[in-house]
């Protein structure tokens, strides 16, 4: 399966323990490979079912040790500790590539989406465990789509990222700095902000701005920028208004989804009906979907 390639894995935090250490409900393992390159901490060796040897120590350190990075030589389920910054897994990606690896996977929460830039390509979860009502499920999915096809900023804006402070542009192409000043509604959307026509937020951009820019739509006319998807901390009905306005919205890096896998099943014991469950997300996403559960079992066929 893996022979005409070598495949790496890794993970932002602790990943394939057979327990949820938030919910405490059973979760699926990490099934590892003979051959597979794996980055982990350590003291997770102690909990591996698979066999590996160690061929580089990365001097990474995490609360469980060092991370080193092992070759499988008998396949079996594995646990997984990466780093926890992005700087250390920009670190860890280059000794993947240097061993030689060609194909690097990276197990990550949302929560963790940031780390998610480094990749060329993300996949996305949407399962049960979310909530009991299959619409809820498919609305937040919706959203959390949305975010990721968030255009790309034009070239010619990406100058931007070096910044560290709120930076607005006016027509005739002059930076006014805006400084820290966060989400005030009183300086961010004074007078001074109708000239504005682009405006770079380098931090996260949540529902206390989302507010006030929805309230100040009919006075100010500008297109926001942001880093990534991720700074978009918007979900629900608020994302939905904020999208309707006449504003474009782009990211300095945006994110290549290319597939959605949806788990029908919650640890909790409820299970969706698979085939309503495929039809509704099909209806709202138009990315490759696959249930984990059923790809899962072929694999092991």
């Amino acid at each position: 399966m893996f022979s005409d390639r070598l495949i790496a894995i890794t993970s932002i935090g602790l990943d394939g323990e057979e327990i949820d250490q938030i919910t405490f409900m059973p979760k699926p393992r990490i099934a590892l490979q003979k051959g597979m390159l794996v980055a982990t901490a350590i003291k997770c060796l102690s909990a591996w079912e698979a066999e590996a040897f160690v061929v580089k120590h990365t001097g990474i350190f995490s609360a469980l040790g060092e991370i080193v990075i092992l070759e499988v030589s008998k396949a079996g389920n594995g646990l997984v500790a990466g780093p926890s910054t992005v700087k250390e897994m920009e670190t860890l990606i280059c000794m993947f590539s240097d061993l030689g690896a060609s194909k690097i996977f990276i197990d990550g929460a949302f929560s963790r989406l940031a780390s998610s830039r480094l990749g060329d390509a993300l996949i996305f979860v949407i399962g049960a465990s979310y909530a009991i009502d299959m619409l809820k499920v498919v609305e937040h999915g919706e959203a959390t789509v949305q975010k990721f096809h968030l255009p790309a900023t034009s070239p010619q804006y990406q100058f931007l990222e070096a910044y560290q402070e709120i930076i607005g542009i006016d027509e005739s192409g002059s930076l006014r700095s805006f400084g820290n000043i966060g989400f005030d509604q009183k300086e961010l959307f004074g007078p001074k902000m109708e000239m504005i026509r682009k405006l770079y937020i380098p931090g996260a951009v949540g529902p206390m701005f989302a507010e006030a820019l929805i309230q100040n739509r009919n006075r100010i006319h500008f297109d926001l920028i942001i880093k990534d998807p991720a700074h978009l901390v918007i979900s629900g009905l608020l994302l939905k208004h904020l999208l309707s306005l006449k504003m474009e919205i782009t990211v300095l890096r945006p994110m290549n989804l290319v597939a959605i896998c949806y788990n029908p099943y919650s640890p909790t014991g409820y299970v969706f009906e698979e085939k309503e469950f495929q039809s509704l997300l099909m209806a709202k996403m138009q990315v490759p979907l696959f249930n984990v559960g059923a790809e899962s079992e072929k694999s092991n066929e």
